[in-house]
């Protein structure tokens, strides 16, 4: 189930094979009951039967506008999970798994119709003649809409199908997740451990999500900075100080707050927020250089004046200040959202 966050985020996303916009809920209430739940039918069935890595999933009440921001106009009357089952039940065949919820995002009721991926002996298909709809014959998603699956296209969802995970070792596989989960919040083992171990137990139960985030862990972002208004790296943004002038510091004389008082009244310096690029062991050497002690009071990285500003001309280095705090802090909130992304999963 989505969060009120993640989904305000997934409708920033254009319409795909796996993420469908609608205005309005089937219309179930009226004389064309039997043409909604068609709809509704022929939607879970191609959603299903849709090669992908991700679940699927169907919105209503957005209002999508090509090249702007979704706007979120809502849904009323809308049903329950329990009465979509009941309308699908003995139409299709296997039958397919889904869940249905609503969730109040800007004040409106917004509904989401989520298709996660199962395994299944072969593609949905339907029992019966309904309106668009031929019993037996395979339907899945084209670019944003639905169609017919023909030649090799049904050789291709049946060759994903095998592939999927077995869920009957769902219990497995919860007490794998289950252990990680204990050892991300022990503070006694590396990160780098840790998220080594997910990213084999992800690529395993072909857990994407868990994939990508310890692959940007493991090996270090793509970018150093930039991406600060990124709201999936938010938890990887340091506010720090970042000058263009050659400073030379006598260490000794300041401590760590001094160092950033004087840094925020030299006109040379601004205080910015930064994404940091290193790789998870990066961070992990920087604290160890550190240490226990306030000898080295702060560490320094390069970047480009493009990097930060795309727009500057000519192109000059940049020098990145990071205190001890800001990068234990950083390490801190990579260890929480590697435990959040494990309890949700």
């Amino acid at each position: 189930m989505l969060t009120t966050f993640e989904l305000e985020q997934l409708c920033l996303q254009p319409e795909s094979p796996i993420l469908d916009f609608t205005q309005s809920f089937y219309e179930f209430e009226t004389n064309t009951e039997d043409k909604a739940t068609a709809a509704l039918v022929k939607d879970i069935m191609a959603m299903t039967n849709t090669v992908r890595s991700q679940p699927g999933y169907i919105i209503f009440g957005i209002k999508a506008v090509p090249g702007y921001s979704p706007e979120f106009i809502g849904v009323n009357d809308v049903s329950d999970d329990a009465i979509l089952q009941d309308k699908i039940k003995s139409k299709l065949l296997p039958r397919p798994e889904f869940h249905f919820y609503s969730l109040t995002v800007k004040g409106v009721t917004i509904a989401v119709l989520e298709i996660p991926i199962r395994k299944y002996p072969m593609p949905i298909s339907a029992t019966i003649k309904m309106k668009g709809i031929e019993p037996g014959k395979i339907y899945h998603r084209q670019g944003s809409s639905n169609s017919e699956a023909l030649g090799n296209e049904v050789i291709r969802i049946y060759e994903w199908l095998k592939s999927i995970p077995d869920l009957s070792n769902e219990p497995q596989r919860d007490a794998e997740i289950s252990r990680l989960l204990v050892q991300s919040a022990n503070a006694d083992i590396a990160l780098s451990t840790t998220l080594a171990a997910i990213f084999s137990l992800a690529r395993k139960y072909r857990l994407e999500e868990l994939v990508e985030f310890c692959s940007r862990e493991l090996n270090g972002l793509n970018s150093g900075v930039g991406n600060e208004t990124n709201p999936l790296l938010q938890y990887r943004v340091v506010n720090t100080f970042v000058t263009y002038a050659s400073v030379t510091l006598n260490m000794g004389m300041y401590s760590i707050s001094q160092l950033k008082e004087a840094f925020r009244k030299e006109e040379s310096f601004t205080e910015a927020n930064v994404l940091l690029s290193q790789s998870i062991t990066g961070i992990e050497n920087m604290i160890t250089n550190f240490g226990s002690s306030d000898a080295k009071k702060l560490a320094t990285m390069k970047i480009s004046s493009r990097e930060f500003l795309p727009e500057t001309s000519p192109e000059h280095p940049l020098t990145v200040y990071l205190f001890p705090d800001d990068i234990s802090n950083l390490y801190t909130r990579i260890r929480q959202e590697t435990i959040r992304l494990l309890m949700k999963t």
